[in-house]
């Protein structure tokens, strides 16, 4: 999985949006697979970690 990061000065941590992804990339939380301009999963909500 390819990601790009960003951080606003008010943000504790910077989010990571998917780029691109393979069909073997899937969330940890649910196993659900991740969607290129995603920064979080649609499903669950858990955020993208690089």
């Amino acid at each position: 999985m390819e990601t790009v990061s960003y951080q606003r000065i008010s943000d504790a941590s910077p989010t990571h949006i998917i780029t691109a992804c393979e069909d073997a990339d899937t969330c940890p939380g649910c196993g659900a697979g991740y969607r290129v301009g995603m920064s979080a999963c649609e499903y669950c909500r858990n955020p993208v970690n690089q």
